[in-house]
C-alpha cells in the first residue's frame, strides 16, 4: 500500500527510486503499476464490503434534522495527459458541537469521495437509507459552493428522496469569496464596514 500511495504523488519511475532508496528494495515501474491496480482492487472489494454490510445492519436511527454538504476537490496527479483530477466530495452530519475553544466537531460526521459525481450522490442516498430513518417532517439542511453538480437542484433531487422539508444554503467559505470579490471595485472600508454590521 506505501508504493500506491507515493504513487499518488510522484510518477512510477520515481516511486521505484524512492522505494529503493528508503527501502533498499529494488523495484521496477512496471511493479509498481502492479501495486496501484492491486490497491485499486482491494479498495473496490473494501467498498463493496461496507455496502453489503451496512445494508445488513438493520438499525436506522431517527433524526429531526440531517446536514448534506457537498463540494469538488481537485488534486495533482502524476499523468502527463491529465495534470488535475476532480473528485466529488459529500458529508453527511447531524450538526456540530462545541468541542473547546469555539472549535467544533461534527456529530456523526460520514463523507463520501468518488471520481464520478453521480455515483457519489448515489453513495449519499444509499448510506441515507442505511443509516437513518427520515420522515416528512425531518427537516434536510444542504450547502455547497453551487458549482456544478453541486447546485440547489442537486440537494434538492437528493433530499426529495426522503423529505419535503427541505433548505440548501451557499457555504460560508464561498459566499465570502463572492462579497469579497464584489467589493473589491469599491473603497475598502466598504468591505470593512459589510462584515461588522
Amino acid at each position: 500500500m506505501q508504493i500506491a500511495e507515493l504513487a499518488t504523488k510522484m510518477p512510477y519511475r520515481e516511486v521505484a527510486r524512492t522505494y529503493e532508496l528508503l527501502k533498499d528494495i529494488h523495484i521496477t515501474k512496471d511493479t509498481v503499476l502492479k501495486a496501484v491496480n492491486l490497491a485499486g482492487k482491494y479498495y473496490k472489494e473494501k467498498e463493496e464490503y461496507r455496502l453489503r454490510s451496512e445494508k445488513n445492519s438493520g438499525t436506522r436511527e431517527k433524526v429531526s434534522v440531517l446536514y448534506i454538504e457537498g463540494d469538488g476537490i481537485s488534486i495533482k496527479t502524476n499523468r502527463k495527459e491529465e495534470s488535475r483530477v476532480d473528485l466529488a466530495h459529500f458529508l453527511i452530519h447531524k450538526g456540530c458541537k462545541e468541542e473547546y475553544r469555539g472549535r467544533n466537531q461534527l456529530i456523526d460526521n460520514h463523507e463520501i469521495i468518488s471520481s464520478s459525481n453521480k455515483k457519489a450522490r448515489e453513495e449519499v442516498v444509499d448510506y441515507i437509507y442505511n443509516h437513518y430513518e427520515i420522515d416528512k417532517n425531518t427537516l434536510i439542511i444542504t450547502n455547497s459552493d453551487m458549482e456544478t453538480g453541486y447546485t440547489p437542484y442537486v440537494f434538492k433531487e437528493i433530499a426529495g428522496s426522503f423529505s419535503e422539508k427541505h433548505i440548501h444554503f451557499w457555504d460560508k467559505y464561498h459566499l465570502h469569496e463572492k462579497v469579497k470579490e464584489f467589493f473589491k471595485r469599491y473603497d475598502s472600508v466598504l468591505y470593512q464596514r459589510f462584515f461588522t454590521h
